[in-house]
C-alpha cells in the first residue's frame, strides 16, 4: 500500500465502472432443476430492435416520443377493444411501471381503440406462489394478458427460461439487454410456453438480483449454511440457495427467521446489499392467454407486437444497475463488496447447478455465453454505508482485541480481475501486513512489481497509522496518505482472522476495495 497507490487516482479515474440496467424475487420448495426438450417452435410476436447498449436514462418519454423519425406508427382500423393484464405486484414498483408504459403504448399506437385494463394485485392473497397464481388465471382465460418473472413458469414445468437463472452466468444489465434482444435467443427462452397454453410476446428487463442481509451483509458460502432466505416461488432459484446450504420461502421478509433476501435495488430491501455478488437477472415476460390471442387480428396483434418492442426499448433504457445502487445508497441504505474469494467461493458451490442448467440447454446456454464475452461486466454499484459522524475515541478493549499480525498477497493477476491499472500493480501487489496494537498500525507493502522502498522514501512501503472500533465498523486513518480514512464492516473468523467489507474511503474506493478488502486477513502472530 504505496502513496503511488493511492495517488493513481487520476489513472484510475479512466476507468468508467459503469454498466447499463438493474432487478427482484423467487423461491420454491422444489429442490432440483429438471431437463427440458430442446426448443423448436418459434413463439413471440414481437421483432425486437432494441440496442444492448442503455442509454441509462430514467426520464419517462411519451411512446411517441421513442419512435425515430422514419418509424411509422402501425395503423389500426378494427373495432374498438378492452384486455386485460394483470400482476401480483401494485402500483409504483417497476413492474408496475413497465405495465404502465405498455398501457399507454398500445393506446397511442392503437389510435385511442385498443384499451388495456391493469388488474393490480390480480391474484389477491393467502397463498405465497402470487406468480403462478396469475399465470394460471391467464391460462384459464380470466385475464388476456400478464406480466411476470420468467423464473415463476420452472414449478409450471416450463423449464425453457431456466439459462436466465443460471448462477452467475447473466451479470450486467448490458448483457441481459442482448439476451432478450438477439434474434433467437427470446424464441428460445419463450419456446415453452405454448404447451402451457399460453403464448410469450415480449422480454423485458427489470434488474440484477443481489444478496441483502438482514443481520449484517451475507458474502460467503458458509453465510448461507443453515440458514433461510426469502425469495419467491422458482425451482431453479431454490436450488441455488440449496447448493449454498440454504432454503428459501416466500413469506414475508423477517428478520428473525431469515438471514436475507435476495432483490433488487428499486424495492429499497431492508439489510445490507453485496453489490458484486449478482446470482441473476430478474426478466419479466409478457404473455397471452393462446386462445384468445390467436382469436385477434392480425391488426391487434400488430399493436400489441409493437407496444411491447418499444416497452422493450423503453424498458433497457431506464435500467441501471449502478445508478439504482447509487440512489439506493442515497436513500440511507449499506452496499459493501464481498472478497474474490467469497464470490469464487459461491460460484464454486453453485455450479452443480449451472451445469445441470447448462446440460438442459446446451445451445441456449453457449449463445449467452458467447454474448457475454462481447458484453462483459462493466462495473459494480460502489460500496457505501449511511453517514455517521466517527468520533475518535481513545483505545479501550475492542481495540486491543484485534491486536496481532496479519498478513495476504494481493497479486498482479488480481489487479488484473479487478480492472485496475497494469501501473496500480507494479506499485502496490505483493504480500501486505498489518500490525494492530491497541488503536495503532504499522503497514508494510513487500512489493512484487519494484525495489522495496523503505519508510522515509518518497514513496513509503511501509507507513504507521491509527485504527479504532465502533461496533461493527472498523476504520483506519492512514496520515502518510493524505489523512486517508478507510471505513469497513469487519468480523472475525472463528481462527482469528479479519474479514473487511468497505463502507467508504476518503481514497480510491476500486483499490481500496481490493487491497485492504478483497482478500481474508490470516492472522499468522
Amino acid at each position: 500500500m504505496t502513496n503511488t497507490r493511492i495517488r493513481v487516482a487520476a489513472a484510475l479515474a479512466a476507468l468508467c465502472l459503469v454498466g447499463p440496467l438493474a432487478g427482484c424475487t423467487s423461491g420454491d420448495t422444489a429442490t432440483s432443476v429438471a431437463s427440458s426438450a430442446s426448443p423448436t417452435a418459434s413463439t413471440s410476436i414481437a421483432a425486437v430492435t432494441a440496442s444492448p447498449v442503455a442509454d441509462g436514462s430514467s426520464v419517462r418519454k411519451s411512446p411517441s416520443a421513442n419512435r425515430s423519425s422514419n418509424e411509422a406508427a402501425p395503423s389500426y382500423s378494427g373495432p374498438a377493444i378492452t384486455l386485460s393484464i394483470g400482476t401480483d405486484d401494485s402500483p409504483g414498483v417497476p413492474n408496475a411501471d413497465e405495465i404502465v408504459h405498455f398501457v399507454d403504448t398500445v393506446k397511442d399506437l392503437g389510435g385511442g381503440k385498443i384499451t388495456i385494463e391493469p388488474k393490480w394485485h390480480a391474484d389477491g392473497d393467502g397463498h405465497l406462489d402470487w406468480d403462478q397464481q396469475v399465470a394460471a388465471m391467464v391460462q384459464s382465460g380470466r385475464l388476456d394478458l400478464a406480466l411476470g418473472p420468467t423464473w415463476a413458469w420452472d414449478v409450471l414445468h416450463v423449464k425453457s427460461f431456466e439459462p436466465l437463472q443460471s448462477p452467475f452466468l447473466i451479470d450486467s444489465d448490458a448483457l441481459v439487454a442482448a439476451v432478450i434482444t438477439d434474434k433467437a435467443l427470446p424464441d428460445q427462452l419463450m419456446s415453452g410456453m405454448p404447451a402451457a397454453g399460453v403464448t410469450g410476446l415480449s422480454l423485458w428487463p427489470e434488474g440484477l438480483r443481489h444478496p441483502f442481509g438482514f443481520d449484517g451483509p451475507v458474502l460467503a458460502a458458509s453465510d448461507y449454511h443453515g440458514k433461510t432466505v426469502r425469495s419467491p416461488e422458482s425451482a431453479a432459484t431454490t436450488a441455488i440457495f440449496k447448493a449454498l446450504g440454504a432454503k428459501t420461502t416466500a413469506e414475508e421478509p423477517d428478520a428473525t427467521t431469515m438471514v436475507g433476501i435476495q432483490s433488487e435495488y428499486a424495492y429499497s430491501p431492508n439489510g445490507t446489499g453485496a453489490a458484486n455478488v449478482t446470482f441473476f437477472p430478474k426478466v419479466n415476460v409478457l404473455y397471452a392467454n393462446a386462445e384468445s390471442y390467436g382469436k385477434l387480428d392480425d391488426s391487434t396483434k400488430h399493436v400489441l407486437a409493437a407496444a411491447a418492442a418499444e416497452t422493450q426499448k423503453w424498458a433497457i433504457d431506464r435500467t441501471d444497475d449502478v445508478k439504482s445502487g447509487a440512489a439506493f445508497c442515497d436513500d440511507g441504505g449499506t452496499l459493501v463488496h464481498a472478497s474474490a474469494d467469497d464470490v469464487a467461493g459461491l460460484v464454486a458451490a453453485t455450479k452443480p447447478v449451472a451445469e445441470t442448467i447448462a446440460s438442459a440447454h446446451p445451445d441456449v446456454i453457449a449463445d449467452i455465453a458467447a454474448l457475454k464475452q462481447k458484453y462483459p461486466r462493466a462495473g459494480t454499484a460502489g460500496a457505501c454505508a449511511p453517514t455517521v459522524a466517527v468520533t475518535t475515541h481513545a483505545p479501550g478493549a475492542a481495540e486491543s482485541a484485534l491486536n496481532g499480525t496479519y498478513r495476504f498477497t494481493v497479486s498482479a493477476q488480481d489487479f488484473q480481475q479487478a480492472g485496475l491499472p497494469t501501473n496500480a500493480a507494479i506499485n502496490n501487489a505483493g504480500v501486505q501486513t498489518f500490525v494492530l496494537k491497541n488503536g495503532k498500525v504499522h503497514f508494510t507493502l513487500d512489493p512484487s512489481g519494484h525495489e522495496f522502498h523503505p519508510a522515509g522514501t518518497n514513496q513509503p512501503d511501509e507507513v504507521d497509522g491509527t485504527y479504532q472500533i465502533d461496533g461493527e465498523q472498523l476504520t483506519f486513518w492512514f496520515p502518510a496518505y493524505d489523512n486517508e480514512m478507510d471505513r469497513f464492516r469487519f468480523s472475525v473468523t472463528d481462527g482469528g482472522d479479519l474479514k473487511l467489507s468497505l463502507l467508504e474511503t476518503t481514497g480510491e474506493e476500486a483499490g481500496i476495495d481490493l487491497l485492504m478488502a478483497g482478500k481474508v486477513w490470516e492472522r499468522i502472530g
